[in-house]
């Protein structure tokens, strides 16, 4: 096989696995949107027999149909808690969404957790699975046996003493808007098994959940003069919202317990301590009732809006000093603790030359054992339109304080802006959104009108998607390769050598100027010129050097095809012999230009 064409089939080769591994690099964003989706993770690994540990669900669409895989193997201790949220950032919408469950393992070993599954947009996306190493627990733990200090089990059926569940506000009497913390427990002095877990329905209020505040481990606790292991199941910040008395209703709980009970047989009962039985119950815990008080009256300031808690405010604007057509923020800051996702941050009082932008709002908020505390901030976007002196001013905000049960106030705050720069046309003053036409109909280029009523059409469900015209490009080139293939193949030919007809046609042109000379009765003219010929078309064909070009080298070159090497051979001595005795008689002319010319036709 030619050289040519086993560096043509090479060629090939590489240009067949590029295309390849650039389909799979562009269609491995389509193929994980339609694959796994769902990123499943534990708080830890390994765990102890008993020990809750709790499995979590994320990903970056709504979860429908959601479905867990078979925990035979584990006990479920709470849950589903769901949680959504949805940012907004540079016009880009961004939805994150989150499962999770608590589990207890129930014995030693190495545990697979299978895949998850849901359903998003009409199709089905899975999560990844969990290989879980449990271990043997020590001390007492939810689901497991009580250690060594445990209480001594009854030997009767529960009586509702052994076993229950409380709920503890951390305060009875509140003001609307001072959080509290809202515990549930859950008491026992049998073997227990936690099934599940009911929350009591908090109306009239808010609430949010403290993280990682209910481990769910047993521990020893004195209640009523009597020792229980004692579990948290759940902690709460809520937050009053109006006064009167706040019902939060019952907590509840599933759990499976054992007790040991008398036979009647002296023996039985002696060598065995009785007979060992399991019961599932449902607890309820009582009534949870707060008292929520109203405002004093004394003293109210009339800026105040229900603000609660211990806060300080601040506002600036980013600069001091601005050019006319400038973005200049006005931040405005309340933190402390208190009920600080429930507070309306005052609005500032804005020359009407600027132009004012919808505020962002930025909450840092964590929820603990002392309520709700970090900040809250309010961004806004200032344009100034005129030059001159401008005074900002933002209004006076007033909280309670229910730590001293006084009112606070913050008094109004005036800043200062100089503007500097020309004058720019337009109307100023755009205050929110527009109410018509009039108010935006143009300033020059900066903002136009926007049309309402304006029918829209998605183009696409599926917002998270690849494109389809970067896959659809790459299949078209590689379309338009495979269809190339011989003018590629042409290509490869010559770069070791000029393709066969146009190295033959330089030859073939000399070949008519020998004939010419024959006709002329010049044959030494006439066979140099044949000879000539035949070089060229070495030279052309197969890249021979001229200078080099000798029978050692033609017959190397030449060695697939000993025949057409042989024929070649043979012409090229005929001319050598003819040039140097021109009256050797026995050649025909006509012949052998005939025969040169098939030769080099044959070769091409």
């Amino acid at each position: 096989m030619n050289k040519y064409v086993l560096r043509s089939q090479e060629y090939h080769y590489r240009i067949f696995v590029t295309f390849i591994l650039g389909s799979v690099i562009l269609l491995l964003p389509r193929l994980r949107l339609y694959g796994q989706e769902i990123k499943a993770e534990v708080s830890r690994n390994p765990v102890a027999v008993g020990e809750v540990f709790r499995i979590t669900y994320k990903a970056g669409v709504p979860l429908e149909e959601f479905r867990m895989p078979r925990l035979s193997d584990f006990t479920m201790a709470g849950g589903p808690y769901q949680s959504i949220s949805q940012t907004f950032i540079n016009g880009r919408l961004t939805v994150s969404s989150s499962i999770s469950y608590d589990l207890i393992p129930q014995k030693k070993g190495k545990y697979i957790i299978g895949a998850a599954t849901a359903r998003h947009e009409g199709r089905t996306i899975t999560s990844n699975a969990i290989e879980l190493e449990v271990v043997e627990g020590s001390g007492a733990s939810a689901g497991g046996r009580p250690g060594p200090q445990e209480p001594s089990r009854p030997s009767r059926s529960d009586d509702g003493r052994d076993i229950f569940i409380r709920a503890f506000p951390s305060k009875s009497s509140v003001y609307p808007g001072e959080p509290f913390v809202l515990t549930v427990k859950l008491y026992t002095r049998l073997q227990t098994e936690l099934r599940d877990i009911q929350m009591p329905r908090l109306k009239g209020a808010f609430i949010q959940e403290i993280p990682d505040a209910a481990d769910k481990q047993f521990r020893l606790e004195v209640l009523d003069g009597q020792r229980y292991y004692a579990a948290v199941l759940r902690k709460l910040v809520v937050v009053a919202q109006r006064p009167g008395t706040l019902n939060l209703g019952k907590a509840g709980a599933e759990v499976k317990y054992q007790v040991v009970e008398r036979t009647g047989d002296f023996w039985q009962d002696f060598m065995s301590g009785g007979r060992l039985r399991v019961f599932e119950k449902k607890l309820e815990s009582a009534p949870i009732v707060v008292q929520v008080k109203d405002f004093p009256s004394e003293g109210r300031p009339d800026a105040f809006n229900g603000a609660a808690g211990n806060f300080q405010f601040q506002a600036a604007l980013d600069a001091e000093k601005a050019n006319t057509g400038d973005a200049i923020k006005l931040k405005m800051r309340l933190s402390g603790q208190g009920n600080l996702p429930l507070v309306d941050l005052p609005a500032a009082q804005v020359p009407p030359s600027f132009e004012v932008f919808e505020p962002k709002i930025t909450d840092k908020i964590s929820a603990g054992d002392n309520g709700l505390s970090g900040s809250r901030e309010k961004e806004i976007i200032l344009i100034p339109r005129s030059p001159g002196l401008f005074k900002i001013t933002v209004p006076e905000l007033a909280w309670f304080d229910y730590n001293v049960g006084k009112y606070q106030v913050q008094p109004p705050m005036e800043l200062t802006l100089q503007v500097e720069g020309a004058q720019l046309s337009g109307p100023a003053g755009i205050q929110g959104p527009p109410d018509n036409r009039q108010q935006v109909d143009v300033i020059q280029d900066d903002i136009r009108y926007i049309k309402r009523g304006v029918a829209l059409s998605a183009t696409s469900r599926n917002t998270g998607a690849m494109p389809w015209w970067p896959v659809g490009l790459f299949f078209g080139a590689g379309l338009f390769l495979f269809l190339a293939r011989p003018w590629v193949r042409k290509v490869q030919r010559n770069n070791e050598g000029v393709s066969g007809k146009r190295s033959a046609r330089p030859a073939l042109r000399l070949l008519r100027e020998a004939e010419g000379a024959l006709r002329q009765g010049n044959t030494s003219a006439f066979y140099a010129l044949c000879q000539k010929a035949l070089h060229r078309f070495l030279h052309d064909r197969y890249k021979l050097a001229l200078n080099a070009m000798d029978r050692d080298q033609i017959k190397k070159t030449l060695a697939q095809a000993p025949e057409l090497a042989a024929s070649f051979m043979e012409v090229l001595d005929a001319c050598e012999a003819a040039r140097f005795a021109p009256r050797l008689e026995g050649h025909a002319h006509e012949e052998f230009l005939a025969k040169c010319r098939n030769l080099i036709e044959k070769a091409a």
